[in-house]
Formats: C-alpha cells, structure tokens, sequence
C-alpha cells in the first residue's frame, strides 16, 4: 500500500508508478510479505533468493535512480532477513 503512495508523492503520476506483478520491487515486496508470513514451512533457499536482490536493489536503485519507494525494499528485506534468522535459531 505504502509503494503507489509514496511513488505518488514523489510525483509519478499514474502510468509512471511501478505496478505489481510488472516491476520487480513491488512484486519482490509482496513475495516477501507472503514468505514472511509461512516461515515454518517456507524453503529457506527460496527465501534466501528473495532476500539478497531485496537488499542490493533496495539500496542501489534509491541512489542511482532516485526511486524512494524502493527503500520499503531494503527494510522489506532487513526484515526477511531477521525473520530468517530467527526461524534457524528455533530449529538449531
């Protein structure tokens, strides 16, 4: 919800936004949200895949591009990333 809005108060109108299921961030974001939320029975590999481009797009393309939305990435992905650790700890 926080990605067309902040993408709208950065001032892309609506063509310009970056959609679900067509730009990789959004859809990153959103498998992320899913994974997330079946951590106990989701494959930690997968979830490893998701996370490194979370991380590395999060942080470059803000810069590079000056797309701000795309920062929800990098948190979206710290977060995983936090989640993930937490679910091996469980299992160790």
């Amino acid at each position: 919800v926080l990605y067309p809005v902040i993408e709208y108060i950065s001032g892309h109108s609506y063509p310009r936004i970056p959609l679900f299921g067509v730009a990789p961030c959004p859809t990153i974001i959103f498998s992320l949200a899913l994974l997330i939320g079946s951590i106990p029975k989701v494959n930690k590999k997968i979830f490893i895949l998701l996370i490194l481009p979370a991380i590395s797009y999060g942080f470059i393309v803000p810069i590079t591009l000056g797309v701000w939305a795309d920062l929800i990435l990098l948190v979206a992905g710290i977060y995983g990333l936090v989640m993930l650790m937490k679910s091996w700890r469980k299992i160790i």
